[in-house]
């Protein structure tokens, strides 16, 4: 998903798309919320994501579609007073709610750690305690069902934000659902990338634990731009 952010998506010419060309290097963004900033000042209305949506079928975000949303988060997780360096993690397929939450909590000085979807509850119970936690970005109720029973996972999380709208009126005291929560404070304010540096955590990325309990690999926010930037090196790349 980063490449997306160090590459300008392609603009359409003569129904032909051009070769992405405008790279952004890893020490004029610094950081990944700074890599987002920087995209959005040169191509605003470019098309950064497209996605697919049961009522209005394929749309379309732009970069400053991104960053506005973006800014929301950080307004909501704020509201929340975590301090930097805690965890919160984030247990979705890839949607523009998984991009978008990421680089909120990054820009806030968060360490986002990514689970996996289809884990086995005792696992992402054992992720979330050892990298202890603090919010948890899930995509339904039914994931937190399965989460719910198991009291590691109650006792470090602080909050759990559900993308799907909440059906069951039982639960609604352990969850909130994610429109409802960026949307709270209504406090207009631009994304803003953070006091960061290049070398702080950005995320914790565990193992899938075939061989003993996962461990958790620590990557900066320079580890993952260098990364992205080198493998730009290697070939055009189209959307």
């Amino acid at each position: 998903m980063w490449f997306n952010l160090v590459q300008i998506n392609a603009n359409k010419f003569d129904d032909e798309y051009m070769a992405n060309t405008d790279y952004i290097s890893p020490e004029v963004a610094n950081t990944l919320p700074g890599l987002l900033q920087q995209r959005v000042q040169r191509s605003a209305n470019a098309i950064a994501y497209g996605y697919h949506n049961d009522e209005h079928g394929w749309c379309n975000l732009s970069w400053q579609n991104v960053a506005d949303q973006v800014a929301k988060i950080q307004r909501a997780i704020r509201q929340e007073q975590l301090k930097k360096g805690d965890r919160v993690a984030i247990m979705l397929r890839n949607c523009p709610e998984w991009v978008m939450f990421d680089i909120a909590a990054m820009a806030c000085g968060l360490v986002t750690v990514p689970l996996y979807t289809n884990d086995r509850p005792d696992n992402v119970a054992y992720v979330i305690k050892d990298a202890g936690v603090k919010i948890l970005l899930i995509q339904n109720q039914r994931q937190w069902r399965e989460l719910s029973n198991i009291s590691s996972v109650t006792e470090t999380l602080k909050r759990v934000i559900s993308v799907d709208a909440l059906t069951d009126e039982n639960e609604r005291s352990q969850l909130v659902n994610f429109t409802h929560w960026s949307s709270t404070d209504k406090t207009a304010s631009e994304f803003n990338a953070g006091d960061l540096m290049s070398e702080d955590l950005a995320t914790i990325v565990y193992t899938s634990g075939t061989t003993g309990k996962p461990k958790g690999v620590m990557l900066s926010h320079k580890n993952i731009l260098a990364n992205a930037y080198a493998a730009l090196q290697c070939g055009e790349f189209y959307p």
